[in-house]
């Protein structure tokens, strides 16, 4: 079976591209997975303040909740926002956006700390190794990653011109 023909299988004729699952979760089952949530209550009975953390499964390599819809694992943090704010779409070159965490909590689906944004912007939020270096304004030796001082290799990484210099002139 090809990946055509399961996409067809599992979703009918929508475009994979384009899917999302919204239409195949029930928003009551959904919103039961979530401590405190009272459908007797106006507002949810959910505390807009607080993390929305879902009772789910965590992906074990990222920590993220998900959900199954119709075999298909989907981010929990996406059909909250898709199900309760709108479609997350694309941006103006054609990638995916994601929701960002504001909260910090990867496991948290209140839809008031979820921000549309892209993955880079998302990744450059985070605490990973990239971001943590995308922040630092000078180099190890304290020279300024400045506009004269910073050589951008061709790998998108950058290193500090001070010190190739004095590198070359065995000064380090």
């Amino acid at each position: 079976m090809t990946l055509e023909e399961l996409t067809e299988a599992i979703f009918g004729d929508l475009d994979r591209e384009t899917l999302t699952p919204i239409h195949l979760v029930d928003e009551e089952e959904f919103l039961s997975k979530i401590p405190g949530y009272d459908p007797d209550v106006d507002g949810l009975g959910l505390d807009a303040t607080q993390c929305w953390e879902l009772r789910n499964r965590v992906c074990p390599a990222n920590g993220y909740p998900y959900i199954k819809v119709k075999g298909e694992n989907w981010n929990a943090a996406r059909i909250s926002f898709e199900m309760f704010v709108g479609p997350l779409g694309r941006d103006e070159e054609g990638r995916s956006m994601e929701p960002d965490h504001l909260c910090g909590n990867t496991r948290c689906v209140n839809i008031y700390h979820l921000e549309r944004v892209s993955k880079r912007e998302n990744v450059l939020r985070s605490n990973n190794p990239c971001a943590q270096n995308a922040r630092k304004t000078e180099c190890i030796r304290g020279h300024a990653f400045d506009e004269d001082n910073t050589y951008l290799r061709p790998n998108g990484g950058r290193t500090c011109r001070e010190c190739i210099r004095m590198r070359r002139a065995g000064e380090i």
